[in-house]
């Protein structure tokens, strides 16, 4: 028996033995002989008087009929699916977008960075020569102030020796 002939299985629907050669594996096979099987007894149930021919075409219908509401919902499902995909394609492009978006501003936000310790850094340079200043300054008031006391101390010290002298004048004048 060659690869490409199919397998005959045999199934039983309504009580009638059949051989079935088909593509599909046996087990979707006994699917659908299950199926068939259960219409045809819903239909001989609601009417059990029912002629076998006439079984078998409203068995055939009822398939049928479940087969074209089937591929509708695959329609609308493929549709969906579709509809879906794109909806997903244009999250994507967006997320995308997001993600340069998000990219760009890391990189601004590191030149920011960058430029914000530089700016931090001349502070600092400027912060250490601001109180440098202030501590010449500080130096240059306090020479200032004691020179200042010198001068005074020197003036009383002239107005004294001025006065003394005056004294001894008058002391050899008199």
């Amino acid at each position: 028996m060659a690869n490409d002939e199919k397998k005959p299985i045999e199934v039983n629907i309504a009580g009638t033995i059949l051989q079935v050669k088909n593509d599909n594996n046996e087990l979707e096979i006994q699917k659908a002989t299950d199926l068939a099987n259960r219409e045809l007894e819903k239909i001989r149930k609601s009417n059990p008087n029912i002629n076998r021919i006439y079984l078998m075409v409203m068995g055939c219908m009822n398939l049928a009929d479940m087969y074209c509401q089937s591929e509708n919902n695959n329609q609308v499902l493929a549709k969906k699916i579709r509809e879906l995909t794109d909806d997903n394609d244009t999250f994507d492009q967006k997320a995308k977008d997001k993600d340069i978006k998000i990219e760009q501003l890391n990189q601004k936000i590191d030149e920011l960075l960058t430029a914000q310790n530089s700016l931090k850094d001349q502070l600092n340079q400027k912060n250490d020569l601001l109180n440098q200043y202030r501590d010449h300054i500080k130096q240059i008031k306090d020479e200032n102030d004691a020179n200042r006391k010198s001068i005074l101390n020197l003036q009383n010290k002239l107005f004294e020796s001025q006065i003394e002298l005056n004294k001894s004048q008058d002391d050899l004048e008199s």
